[in-house]
């Protein structure tokens, strides 16, 4: 447990600024591109029902849209324009209740939704009526990682993908509790039938960069981004070789694609955001002042030597749809851990995996995609009070 005191002076700075420095609790080929700024009359938001908070995932399953928050009633489901169907999923151990689900998946039947609770340590199936279906068991690697991870670095170790092949995770070992733990990922098949899980990807040993990155970095160092794509191939972002690979459905691996940009300087502004934010986290049980916080993050940048990043993350996500892998760029002056309004996006072809068409694609102010297909983009938006909404994009040059 956190003290409620805390000493206040430089004593206070030297331990949350270490704090922040250590990721530790205080109490634990090129292709030609083009920029495309989608119209924002283009993005539709879902007004039926209360404004949601704490979205953790968002997913489209057969004629329904799904959104997983982290608090009850957890499931809210939709239909493509945006009419409220459903809204259920509370707190508890009995058939069909949930402790801390963190993310949702397609079901296989039409329509129903797929939980992973890593409290509970199962995965139950719904309908779109909210009736359980089953509760399959999760897998031991979606009960591994910190909790607040995404406070620490990008890219999600929540991730998880069903296909008709098994269902996609990564197994981080120990768990991810820094930035660099990241590169110590497999992604994993598992089978329906319960049989030995598949290893495919290997982060460390698959991905030319492991081996060049730089391990004394702290925070916003660039981490490993995966997707699985709708023809089962698998989507992985090398951070440091600067390359998109992609995966067959058995982990065999095509030709990399070289990304058409590079990192830039990182701006003093977008490093004092993140340690900021960072603070905020660590502090967030205990009497700290806003001043203190801000002193403690400009001695952070004063006294940290190369611990600190001097370039930006190369990004910090990645997505796939039906025929493109879309990548998202950083930009620490829109959020702290880099979630701006940019997306690369690829499209690759079905056979070697190169890049025919490069495009830079900006979506609409405070719209954060959680799917991507070709014609669309399902996410939310998020007020000036954190209050967010489901809502969906169209994406010009595609039908709908």
């Amino acid at each position: 447990m956190k003290e409620n005191q805390v000493p206040h002076g430089w004593h206070w700075l030297c331990a949350c600024t270490l704090a922040v420095l250590t990721f530790t609790s205080c109490d634990s080929g090129s292709a030609d591109s083009s920029t495309m700024e989608i119209d924002p009359a283009a993005l539709t938001v879902f007004e039926e029902g209360a404004q949601l908070w704490g979205v953790r995932d968002v997913v489209r399953s057969g004629d329904v849209i799904w959104a997983l928050t982290e608090t009850e009633p957890f499931l809210h489901a939709y239909s493509p324009s945006g009419r409220l169907l459903a809204e259920f999923g509370s707190l508890g151990d009995g058939p069909g209740e949930l402790r801390n689900p963190r993310a949702v998946s397609a079901a296989p039947s039409d329509d129903g939704v797929v939980v992973w609770d890593l409290a509970t340590g199962s995965r139950p199936v719904f309908t779109a009526e909210g009736t359980l279906l089953s509760p399959a068991p999760v897998p031991d690697v979606r009960r591994r990682a910190r909790m607040d991870i995404e406070s620490v670095t990008f890219g999600d170790p929540f991730r998880v993908a069903e296909g008709v092949e098994g269902t996609l995770v990564v197994d981080y070992g120990t768990g991810p509790n820094l930035p660099d733990d990241m590169w110590t990922g497999t992604i994993i098949r598992v089978a329906a039938d319960g049989s030995d899980p598949a290893a495919l990807v290997d982060f460390s040993a698959d991905l030319e960069g492991a081996e060049s990155r730089a391990t004394t970095l702290m925070g916003l160092a660039p981490v490993p981004l995966w997707d699985r794509c709708p023809d089962g191939r698998i989507a992985v972002l090398d951070p440091v070789a600067a390359h998109l690979r992609l995966f067959g459905p058995d982990g065999s691996s095509h030709e990399p694609v070289p990304l058409p940009w590079s990192p830039r300087t990182l701006l003093e502004e977008e490093l004092l955001g993140y340690l900021r934010a960072r603070m905020q986290v660590e502090a967030r049980e205990l009497d700290v002042s806003a001043d203190e916080i801000e002193q403690a993050a400009a001695d952070a940048v004063a006294n940290a030597g190369d611990m600190l990043p001097s370039e930006t993350p190369l990004a910090v996500d990645l997505l796939c749809s039906g025929d493109r892998v879309w990548v998202q760029e950083f930009d620490g002056l829109a959020h702290p851990m880099g979630y701006g309004r940019a997306w690369w996006s690829f499209f690759v072809d079905g056979g070697a995996g190169s890049a025919a068409r490069v495009e830079r694609i900006i979506f609409p102010e405070r719209f954060a995609p959680f799917q991507i297909m070709d014609s669309m983009a399902i996410g939310i938006v998020t007020d000036a009070m954190d209050l967010q909404r489901v809502a969906v994009v169209r994406i010009p040059g595609q039908g709908m």
